[in-house]
């Protein structure tokens, strides 16, 4: 019985070895290069919080495990957990539109959200961000 050919032609050991090591390499390239764009764009989001403070109109929006919003005064805000039943939908993370303007007191549990003249509002979960009583 014949062994199968991995190879279809003929190559040294070494070669075989690099050929086979060669896909692990570039997946560990890609993993550490990935992590590291991934760390440099959480960085720049800051998680809202009770005492944090916006007004502005939504420029970008980019929905990773939470929604992270550019406004179109440079600030960068990262948002978890809003929801209002009255809506739909009810999520923020789809209801936020680029173009709806946003504001937000300080020492306030509620995002509020102007579009088209009409105001909707989300309100925080305490559950999801620490130090909201």
């Amino acid at each position: 019985m014949n062994k199968p050919l991995i190879f279809p032609f003929k190559m040294s050991k070494t070669v075989k070895i690099l050929y086979l090591m060669l896909p692990i390499i570039g997946g560990i390239m890609f993993l550490y290069f990935s992590n590291k764009y991934q760390n440099k764009f959480f960085e720049k989001y800051s998680l809202m919080k009770k005492e944090t403070e916006l007004n502005g109109v939504v420029s970008d929006i980019k929905h990773q495990k939470s929604t992270f919003i550019t406004l179109n005064n440079k600030s960068h805000i990262k948002v978890t957990f809003l929801k209002n039943t009255q809506y739909k939908p009810n999520d923020f993370d789809i209801f936020i539109q680029c173009g709806d303007s946003i504001s937000k007191k300080a020492n306030s549990d509620t995002l509020y959200i102007y579009r088209k003249g009409k105001e909707y509002f989300f309100v925080a979960n305490p559950l999801y961000y620490s130090g909201w009583e």
